[in-house]
């Protein structure tokens, strides 16, 4: 055994010295290879380093490329940005379809209809009765609090003997003291940790008798209605204001307290309504009326999750307004109460002749895309319902607001059908559909999620999802860091000049807004101030930075191209941002600007007189008035100001803070730029 042991201590002492030999001479022999690899490399100049990979190669063409023609790189990016944007009412570009996207239903719990409804015509005549006794109340009252205080009184008796729990409380008003009345109806099958909030207003009371009830009246009976349901898995929080709902008159003051002191204040009679899933908010005053408008846009881009609204299309259609009946596809569900003799339809109707003539089709086309603006534009400027105040807090709202406008010819974005003779609409037919709504809505184990948050609609069956127009607005604004790249590329940027003419034109801005919240605007003269204070500060300031950058040793070319890259830096940036947050109003001000600042680059005298005028025409102040004149109605300027600053103040609305502290101050710099001297 020691003699084998040792015999074989021995073999492996001779393989290893011979692996060890082995990898030696291998490791010279690599290094002689590299060595030689390496003289060859500095003799052959061909082969001192690699080809590039083909990303590289087109990447180094395109930056070449668009060096040499940024004109042209700029114009066809826009262009192409543009026409996406056009696209949008007739194919979906990022799935590759020749049509637009069909709204579906994303949440298997949302299933309806189940059950059928009691309400019927007896529960809208004691509606009618009790629109009578409040009438009755406005002609005791000598005021409008001692009306308030009646109203109150007779809703807390009411309420009450439903079964519910009462609470009120005062909240100051636009006009004075107003008060929030709200009842909870607690659910047979409900925790108590989730709730749900029908909403109305005292105004909603109608002075003359009509076929459809008001919606305070309706309301209390609808509750009264529910308190016998078995099914109700969810509290249910019955609110009434005494505030307007009319945006004009403050968008309903009232919902935004008691919204604003359930989240922040320690009032128990607040608190234990548990969690708010969803809100329903219905603006109906007394009177005969033939459609339902469903306003969906909120503040700042806020919209109800769309399962939300394809619930309510679904049910409001399987209930008795089919979109597809025998007398061809309608639909009845308007984007805004005054959706058939606004701004929007009568561009639709002046359109619709010259169209005639080319099918279907095309007058197709211009139905969705005077749908889609009409939502754009509520979305980028004007809250279109008192369900915005819900959506600040991710509480999925919706506004129903009845109207009186029906046009039987009007397929509202559908497929072309022969138009109907009726509405089809009635209150009977509302109660019954909310109540499916608020069924479905209480079966929910948690928050609607799946379906979209940002989207357009063209109607209640196509929508256009954030993943289709968010490339868009990319594209569109691309022009701006192309010129950008392009100006630094040339050496001859210096930031910090550009940014000290940004700062000296948000020193206007700001200035400005001191204006208007030291000068109370009640005439047209308010404004004037405004300008005044900016244009004055920048009269002051712009010289004596001008002298001090030439002193250090800046050309105006130089100080040009840096103001200049930086505006088109911060113009991108700004415009990206407000679109991930409100797309249509970075769309509209993109669309106003990126021209401009392609074509701004003009040293001749003309050139910048034109690039003058363009951003005179495109600024805050223009802006404003064109959309008091596409808007009509008895709103001046000042008037108009003043809201938008009310609705910054009250609410965090973002358009009057984006085109004074954004818009303005990258306007005045740009037109310093152009006068330089």
């Amino acid at each position: 055994m020691p003699t084998a042991h040792t015999a074989l201590r021995g073999l492996r002492t001779v393989s290893l010295l011979a692996l060890g030999g082995f990898s030696s001479a291998a490791c010279t022999r690599i290094q002689v290879l590299r060595h030689s690899a390496q003289q060859r490399s500095m003799s052959d100049p061909v082969r001192k380093r690699p080809k590039p990979r083909l990303l590289a190669r087109v990447v180094n063409a395109l930056t070449s490329f668009s060096k040499s023609h940024t004109g042209l790189v700029c114009n066809l990016a826009f262009i192409l940005g543009l026409t996406w944007v056009f696209l949008f009412p007739a194919v979906c570009v990022t799935t590759g379809e020749a049509k637009m996207r069909g709204t579906y239903m994303s949440e298997n719990s949302l299933s309806a209809g189940y059950t059928p409804s009691t309400f019927g015509r007896a529960e809208i005549e004691a509606a009618h009765a009790r629109d009578d006794l409040f009438r009755s109340i406005a002609l005791q009252a000598t005021s409008v609090a001692d009306y308030n205080t009646l109203l109150t009184e007779q809703l807390e008796k009411d309420l009450k003997l439903a079964g519910l729990e009462v609470y009120t409380k005062t909240f100051d008003d636009i006009d004075g003291d107003g008060v929030n009345v709200w009842g909870i109806l607690r659910g047979n099958r409900a925790s108590g940790t989730e709730s749900m909030v029908l909403a109305t207003s005292f105004a909603d009371i109608s002075p003359t008798k009509g076929r459809d009830p008001s919606g305070l009246s309706f309301l209390v009976t609808f509750v009264e209605h529910l308190a016998s349901a078995k099914w109700l898995a969810k509290d249910i929080v019955f609110l009434i204001t005494s505030s307007s709902l009319q945006r004009s008159q403050g968008l309903g003051v009232g919902l935004h307290r008691w919204l604003e002191a359930y989240h922040a204040s320690l009032d128990e009679s607040i608190l234990h309504v548990g969690r708010i899933r969803a809100g329903l908010i219905l603006d109906m005053q007394g009177g005969n009326y033939s459609s339902l408008a469903v306003p969906l846009p909120g503040i700042n881009g806020g919209l109800p999750n769309l399962d939300m609204f394809n619930l309510w299309a679904q049910q409001w259609g399987r209930r008795g307004a089919p979109l597809r009946s025998k007398h061809g596809t309608h639909s009845l569900i308007l984007p805004a109460a005054n959706a058939n003799d606004d701004a929007f339809s009568r561009l639709f109707f002046s359109v619709q002749t010259p169209l005639a003539g080319l099918g279907d089709n095309f007058r197709l086309y211009a139905d969705r895309a005077t749908n889609i603006l009409r939502f754009m534009y509520q979305l980028a400027f004007a809250p279109s319902g008192t369900h915005a105040h819900f959506l600040r807090y991710n509480i999925d709202a919706m506004t129903l607001e009845p109207t009186t406008q029906y046009d039987p010819s009007r397929t509202w974005g559908l497929p072309m059908g022969a138009s109907r003779s009726n509405s089809g609409f009635s209150t009977v037919l509302l109660a019954q559909t909310l109540e499916d709504v608020l069924h479905s809505m209480s079966n929910l184990e948690e928050r609607l999620h799946q379906s979209f948050y940002f989207y357009f609609l063209a109607n209640e069956k196509n929508f256009v999802s954030i993943d289709e127009y968010i490339f868009s607005l990319g594209i569109l604004l691309s022009p701006c860091p192309i010129i950008a790249l392009v100006l630094m590329s040339r050496g001859q940027v210096d930031f910090v000049a550009g940014a000290s003419f940004v700062m000296t034109a948000a020193l206007s801005t700001v200035a400005g807004l001191f204006a208007i919240t030291s000068v109370q605007i009640t005439t047209d003269a308010g404004p004037l101030y405004i300008g005044a204070a900016a244009i004055c500060v920048l009269l002051v300031l712009h010289p004596m930075l001008t002298k001090a950058l030439r002193t250090a040793g800046r050309s105006v070319a130089e100080l040009q191209e840096s103001i200049r890259a930086v505006v088109l830096i911060l113009v991108f940036f700004s415009h990206m941002s407000c679109g991930l947050l409100n797309f249509p109003l970075a769309l509209f001000s993109a669309l106003a600007h990126v021209p401009v600042m392609i074509a701004n680059g003009s040293h001749a005298l003309v050139g910048k007189v034109l690039a003058s005028g363009a951003l005179i025409l495109c600024s805050p102040p223009a802006i404003l008035a064109a959309q008091i004149a596409l808007t009509g109605g008895d709103s001046t300027f000042s008037g108009a100001v003043e809201q938008y600053l009310t609705e910054w103040v009250t609410y965090g609305s973002i358009p009057f803070a984006f085109f004074t502290v954004v818009v303005l101050p990258l306007q005045l710099t740009t037109l310093s730029m152009l006068w330089l001297r």
